[in-house]
């Protein structure tokens, strides 16, 4: 899931009626494939898959929270970033904010990296941050939104 210029899911599953409906989720993008995209539809389809074969359950995640006074319409945490929905390694254990437009242009997100001392006073060492960014990869997978063959994939790219 390289790809964090949007923090908001890149792929949505809603079950209605007995039916999954699956949503690519980067209008900014106009939906153009990412890799965060394509591990996000993986683990999608294969959750169809396993609740057609045999009834699991597919996986839930809150929605976003809204704020009535936000701009966007969205709430967001210290950082910036869009509380709720499908939480990610990269929101969860943030290093930058992320940003859903970019003035570069109108279709792609943009991150703005922490300096030195934010990364320091939130993780203290490199070590602590991979060790909770691992922990967020794992509570991912646990949740099946992730599935185990993405996993070093995403944990290499951190």
């Amino acid at each position: 899931m390289a790809d964090h210029g949007s923090n908001a899911p890149p792929v949505l599953l809603e079950q209605r009626d007995g039916i999954a409906i699956v949503t690519l989720n980067r209008p900014e993008s106009r939906n153009s494939l990412s890799l965060a995209m394509l591990e996000a539809l993986h683990a999608v389809l294969d959750a169809i898959d396993r609740w057609l074969r045999d009834g699991t359950p597919l996986p839930r995640a809150a929605r976003i929270e809204r704020d009535e006074m936000a701009p966007d319409g969205i709430a967001r945490d210290e950082f910036g970033n869009a509380r709720g929905g499908l939480r990610t390694p990269w929101v969860d254990v943030p290093v930058a904010r992320y940003l859903p437009r970019c003035s570069c242009s109108p279709i792609f997100g943009s991150m703005e990296r922490f300096d030195a001392t934010t990364f320091a006073r939130l993780y203290g060492d490199a070590a602590t941050y991979a060790a909770r960014f691992e922990r967020a990869v794992d509570e991912m997978q646990a949740a099946r939104w992730l599935l185990p063959e993405d996993v070093a994939r995403v944990v290499a790219s951190s």
